[in-house]
């Protein structure tokens, strides 16, 4: 295996087990969908932005597993709650200054 992300890699599936796989992926794009409904998932620039952070510390921080971060459709997001939970558990300084 080469770790393309293009490849497509076939199994065989019984139906139950592909009702499953799809409620579950339904139940995810539920979720996703009701975050961005209520303004809370952010894109990297957007929580760049928000943070006051260069894109290059924030790819940092996910590789570290510092944020957590949801993807869909190939698009990384941020819950704006969950960045912010996971920054004062962390002890991030500058969020007194964001007075957030």
């Amino acid at each position: 295996m080469t770790g393309d992300s293009n490849q497509v890699l076939l199994f065989p599936m019984s139906r139950s087990e592909l009702q499953t796989l799809i409620k579950q992926s339904m139940s995810e794009v539920l979720e996703i969908s009701k975050s961005v409904n209520q303004k809370d998932l952010l894109s990297t620039k957007e929580l760049c932005e928000f943070l006051g952070i260069s894109s290059a510390t924030l790819s940092k921080w996910k590789r570290e597993n510092r944020i957590p971060f949801k993807k869909m459709a190939r698009r990384i997001f941020y819950s704006r709650s969950d960045v912010l939970k996971s920054l004062r558990e962390s002890n991030y300084t500058k969020l007194r200054s964001l007075n957030i």
